[in-house]
């Protein structure tokens, strides 16, 4: 009775069993005593009523076998993964391993063009082992060790190819685009490592090497010129240089101002955001390394000795001032809206704004404040 219950528990249609060990679903009829069978003392026995009556044990374990059942039954329904074995037969060495100079290793890999691929990825890589039965693949460098059959992966049957022989076999026009391939990966790398510049930009002298910049610097008192709207230190020296009392500059970023320094100013002291310029300093430098103005622009000198020439002279000292009374083209108590594309503070007359805008070449007008000593520089619009 005990062996045919066992044959029940292994159906999973079989609800009830008799003596001679017959498996009922639980399509059967009610219980009688007239059958043929009952007849023969036919014994019957619900496994409902087994399963209850079963010690905690034999429960968990009549479960687990359950469990590992179903699991086995779903390994059975899934499909095999294949490896196709599609590179030239005489590179593969099969049931041989090449041990140590590992690189990478990839699992669920389909082929062996697939794992030559992933080598081809890797500058360093000469050699691939695969594995068909567990879709492995392995990439070797230089440093790996002589092939042989007795390691772990030659036992499964590992097949290892060398990427020279491939690329020898390969035909002519993938050597070709290989090559090609190559080239561009090279120049691409070149590119990398070369300092990039934008198309168009002027090289400014960068100022975090130059040790004449002291950065988070100012020089108090000595002033003798505010211009806002300057958007590098370098804009800010070319102000110094068309300055005769000029010897250093104070460049503050955030607000882009200039203030141009004679020779009272004081010592540097603290500032955040600011840059402080000696220009002896900076004249000295660019002179021993042959970049002086004269080198970097011989006709910038002639064009302002030409413009200082049409200009009419000062006395050292004085400032001149125009007689507007009699200057038929300034309009006075007139403002001229918009265009603006420089402001500049402490400009003394009308004829020395008038000389900013004649160094700009952007402007066209020019309105002068005579109250605020300030000259603002207008364009076209």
């Amino acid at each position: 009775m005990e062996e045919c219950r066992g044959f029940c528990e292994n159906n999973i249609k079989c609800v009830r069993t008799t003596n001679r060990c017959i498996l009922k679903n639980s399509r059967h009829s009610e219980g009688t005593k007239v059958s043929w069978a009952a007849k023969q003392g036919s014994i019957s026995i619900s496994m409902e009523c087994v399963n209850a009556d079963a010690p905690e044990d034999e429960k968990k374990a009549r479960k687990h076998q359950e469990i590992d059942e179903e699991k086995h039954q779903k390994e059975k329904e899934k499909p095999e993964e294949t490896f196709d074995l599609d590179i030239p037969g005489s590179c593969m060495e099969i049931g041989v391993d090449y041990p140590d100079g590992f690189i990478a290793t990839f699992n669920g890999i389909s082929s062996l063009s697939k794992c030559r691929k992933l080598c081809q990825g890797e500058a360093s890589c000469v050699r691939i082992v695969a594995i068909p039965t567990t879709n492995r693949c392995i990439l070797k460098n230089s440093r790996h060790s002589e092939g042989t059959k007795v390691s772990w992966a030659a036992k499964q049957g590992s097949i290892s190819i060398s990427m020279e022989c491939v690329n020898a076999d390969a035909p002519e026009d993938e050597k070709k685009a290989r090559k090609h391939q190559e080239i561009d990966e090279e120049k691409q790398r070149k590119e990398k490592e070369m300092p990039r510049r934008k198309e168009g930009k002027e090289k400014t002298d960068n100022e975090s090497e130059d040790e004449c910049v002291l950065k988070d610097t100012d020089l108090q008192g000595g002033s003798i010129r505010r211009i806002v709207d300057v958007s590098s230190m370098e804009e800010c020296r070319g102000f110094c240089e068309n300055n005769i009392k000029c010897v250093s500059i104070v460049f503050i970023q955030d607000v882009e101002r200039c203030v141009l320094k004679d020779k009272d100013h004081g010592d540097p002291e603290p500032r955040t955001g600011s840059k402080a310029l000696i220009m002896e300093c900076w004249e000295e430098k660019n002179t021993q390394n042959g970049k002086t103005q004269e080198n970097e622009n011989p006709g910038k000198n002639e064009d302002k000795e030409h413009k200082e020439k049409e200009m009419p002279h000062r006395k050292e000292g004085k400032e001149k001032t125009d007689n507007e009374q009699e200057d038929t083209c300034v309009m006075k108590d007139t403002d001229l809206q918009g265009g603006s594309i420089r402001r500049i503070v402490d400009v003394s007359s009308m004829e020395e704004c008038r000389g900013f805008c004649e160094n700009n070449i952007k402007c066209v007008s020019i309105v002068f404040i005579q109250d605020v000593e300030r000259c603002v520089l207008k364009d076209k619009d």
